[in-house]
């Protein structure tokens, strides 16, 4: 049976374009359980210094979703973190302990626009791990200053505490070419350390974790599908890498 550690989805309700309401919220969460998620990180987005963050409401629904899951008999572990977007107010926030981390760890998830240029990117990288954080980029696959030069990807892993992670559905749908070559060279190089569902809701954007760990279990091996899905690790595991 699978237990995948899911840092990326959007469950909390109302905040963003995820979850809408707190009935979807539940049909989430039962969604990604049945999908064979044990431990989810919400990850609402938030934008500093444009996105009012209320850490009561957040607190309060991540409450809610526990709550939920215990009544209902989902053994789902619940943690709060964020999907922030870079911008020149990131690093003030972040000194400051302003925004929500990654289950209250030193790692943040951070995406960029999908024009941003590489050394853009890199400057963010620098700015986050100068406030003592480290940096998760979420879907890599999105940024054609990666894709389009893989060889940014060996760079910014060599040169940076740095975590890659890259949408599920990425890896079961047709992306363009230069993304798909940068997903392949990016696994093969061992240099994805997440896969996660950024689940937005049970519809389109639902999670899809199962089918993507048996597609990277048949390409790659299950040694290689079992890491980057965090397939029955812990929390513990999260924090130490």
């Amino acid at each position: 049976m699978s237990a995948f550690f899911d840092l990326h989805h959007h469950f909390l309700y109302g905040l963003d374009d995820g979850a809408s309401t707190k009935l979807e919220m539940q049909q989430m969460l039962v969604a990604a359980h049945k999908d064979g998620a044990r431990i989810i990180i919400a990850t609402p987005h938030i934008t500093p210094g444009l996105t009012p963050i209320s850490r009561d409401d957040l607190n309060r629904q991540i409450d809610e979703a526990r709550a939920f899951s215990f009544a209902y008999g989902l053994d789902l572990e619940l943690y709060l973190g964020s999907e922030i977007m870079y911008t020149y107010q990131l690093q003030r926030y972040l000194s400051e302990r302003l925004l929500p981390t990654m289950a209250g760890s030193n790692k943040v998830l951070i995406e960029f626009p999908p024009k941003i240029s590489f050394s853009q990117m890199e400057d963010a990288v620098l700015n986050v791990l100068r406030t003592g954080h480290l940096p998760i980029l979420a879907h890599i696959e999105r940024y054609a200053c990666l894709t389009h030069a893989q060889k940014r990807l060996d760079y910014l892993k060599k040169e940076y505490d740095v975590f890659f992670q890259v949408n599920a559905d990425s890896i079961l749908n047709r992306l363009d070419i230069f993304a798909s070559r940068a997903i392949k060279h990016a696994i093969q190089n061992e240099l994805v350390d997440f896969v996660a569902s950024d689940a937005h809701n049970t519809r389109r954007r639902a999670s899809v974790l199962q089918k993507t760990y048996d597609k990277l279990e048949e390409v790659y091996g299950k040694e290689c599908a079992d890491r980057i899905t965090g397939n029955h690790q812990s929390m513990d595991w999260f924090l130490k890498i």
